[in-house]
C-alpha cells in the first residue's frame, strides 16, 4: 500500500510540473506591471516558489479575481506545488520524478500492479446546479479527431489524461494510453487511407501539464504504440501543438512543436525541422496542400509543401495568434491575435486587412484561445478565449455566445 502510495504521488508530480524559456527571476520580473509575470515565474522550475507566489500576490493587490483573470488557475497550481518543494521552495526537478517512475515500473510491471487496483467512478458525472465561477466538467481537453469517413469513432487528447476513443459517437469511451510514460495528447493525425494508422503529439501545449516525448504511431487503432523518428525525451522540455497530415499523400505528416516545425515524408520514420519557433499552429490551404501556413507570434506562408516559408507582414505579432482556414473559400485566411483583434487574408495568406478590434482582450489568453471558420459560409467565424464569440459578418462584429471557455473549436 505505501508503494502505491508513492506512485501515486509521483505520477501526479509529473503531470504539474512546468518549465518554459525564462532561465532566471531577473528576466521574468523585468517586464512592466500590468504583465503578469507570475505566469512565466510558475512555468521556470528554476524559480523559487515563493518568489513566484510573492509576484502572484502583488499583482492581485488591486485587482479582480474573477473568471479569466487566471486567479483561479494560480491556486490550483500553488496548493498542488507548496506540498512538493522543499522547504526554501526549490522546487523538485521533473527529472527527478521521471527516474523514480521509470525505476518503479522496472521493478514493478505495469500488469502487476495494474490488476491489482480495483476502482469505481464515483462521480459526478454532470453539474446541474452550478453557483460561482467554475466551470461544469471533469477536465481540459486538448484535441479532437473524427475517423475519416465515420462519424461514429472519435478520438480525443487530454493534457494529462491520454488519448480516449469512442466507436458511438461519445455514448461510451475507453483510454488507449494508460500504459505510456507520459499521458498528454495535444495532438492527433488520422492516415485517411487506412485509419487503424494514427499519430499523437504528446505533451500538453496550452499549459505544459506534461513534457512531449516525441510523436507515437499505432497500426492497430491506438491499442498499441511505437515511437517514431520524432523522438524526445521529457529532459528537454518540449511540447508538441499540432499535428497535421497530407490528405493525399499518407506518407508527409507535420509536427508543430515549441522547438519549430517538422516535417516527414516516409510516415514517421524520419522527420526534418523546415522552420524554427514555437508553432502554435498549422494548416493547409483547402484544396492545396502545397500551401501551408504556420504562426508562432508571426504569420509564415509555404508553396513548397512546408520546405521553405517566407513571413507576411502586416499583422501583429505581440500576443498569442491562432489561424483558421476554410473550404468554402480557400483563398480566405483568419489570423487572430488576442491582444489586438482579428484579421483576414482574401489571398492565401499575401496579405491581410483588419476586420474589428473585437472580441475583448480576454486574461487568459495564454491558456484558452481557439478559432474556426465553418466550412459552409466562410463568413462566419467562432472564437475562444475565456468566453466565446461568433461573427455572422466575416468577423466585422460580434456577439458572445456563451460564458464558459471552450479549448477546441
Amino acid at each position: 500500500m505505501k508503494t502505491k502510495k508513492i506512485l501515486l504521488v509521483l505520477l501526479l508530480s509529473i503531470f504539474f510540473f512546468y518549465g518554459f524559456s525564462q532561465n532566471n527571476q531577473t528576466q521574468v520580473t523585468g517586464q512592466n506591471e500590468n504583465y503578469p509575470v507570475w505566469v512565466d515565474m510558475m512555468k521556470d522550475l528554476n524559480v523559487n516558489f515563493y518568489d513566484v507566489q510573492e509576484a502572484f500576490n502583488d499583482y492581485f493587490i488591486d485587482r479582480p479575481k474573477g473568471k479569466g483573470t487566471g486567479w483561479k488557475q494560480f491556486k490550483r497550481w500553488e496548493f498542488f506545488m507548496e506540498q512538493r518543494v522543499y522547504p526554501s521552495g526549490k522546487r523538485l526537478n521533473h527529472t527527478q520524478v521521471w527516474d523514480e517512475i521509470m525505476k518503479f515500473r522496472k521493478k514493478y510491471p505495469a500488469d502487476n500492479y495494474r490488476s491489482k487496483s480495483n476502482w469505481t467512478d464515483l462521480g459526478p458525472q454532470t453539474s446541474l446546479n452550478v453557483t460561482g465561477h467554475w466551470n461544469p466538467g471533469i477536465g481540459r481537453i486538448n484535441v479532437i479527431a473524427r475517423e475519416p469517413g465515420n462519424p461514429q469513432t472519435i478520438y480525443i487528447g487530454a493534457p494529462s489524461g491520454g488519448l480516449w476513443k469512442t466507436t458511438d459517437e461519445g455514448v461510451n469511451w475507453e483510454v488507449l494510453t494508460d500504459e505510456l510514460p507520459v499521458m498528454g495528447v495535444s495532438g492527433i493525425a488520422i492516415d485517411p487511407a487506412n485509419t487503424n494508422i494514427i499519430y499523437i503529439g504528446t505533451g500538453d501545449n496550452d499549459h505544459s501539464d506534461n513534457y512531449s516525448i516525441g510523436v507515437l504511431k499505432s497500426t492497430d487503432s491506438g491499442y498499441t504504440w511505437d515511437v517514431t523518428g520524432l523522438d524526445w525525451t521529457i529532459y528537454q522540455n518540449r511540447t508538441i501543438s499540432k499535428l497535421l497530415i497530407h490528405p493525399t499523400n499518407s506518407g508527409i505528416l507535420f509536427a508543430a512543436t515549441t522547438n519549430g516545425l517538422y516535417k516527414t515524408t516516409d510516415a514517421g520514420a524520419n522527420w526534418t525541422r523546415t522552420h524554427i519557433g514555437d508553432i502554435d499552429d498549422i494548416e493547409f490551404k483547402p484544396g492545396d496542400p502545397n500551401i501551408i501556413y504556420a504562426i508562432t507570434k508571426r504569420f509564415y506562408k509555404s508553396v513548397d509543401c512546408g520546405n521553405t516559408f517566407t513571413e507576411t507582414t502586416g499583422v501583429p505579432t505581440t500576443s498569442r495568434v491562432q489561424i483558421a482556414v476554410t473550404e468554402a473559400n480557400p483563398e480566405y485566411v483568419y489570423f487572430f491575435s488576442s491582444k489586438n483583434g482579428i484579421y483576414r487574408s482574401t489571398n492565401s495568406g499575401d496579405s491581410f486587412t483588419m476586420r474589428s478590434v473585437q472580441p475583448n482582450p480576454g486574461y487568459q489568453d495564454w491558456y484558452d484561445l481557439a478559432m474556426a471558420v465553418s466550412h459552409v459560409n466562410p463568413e462566419e467565424v467562432h472564437i475562444g478565449e475565456i468566453n466565446t464569440w461568433r461573427s455572422l459578418n466575416g468577423a466585422t462584429s460580434w456577439t458572445k455566445t456563451t460564458d464558459w471557455t471552450w479549448g477546441i473549436l
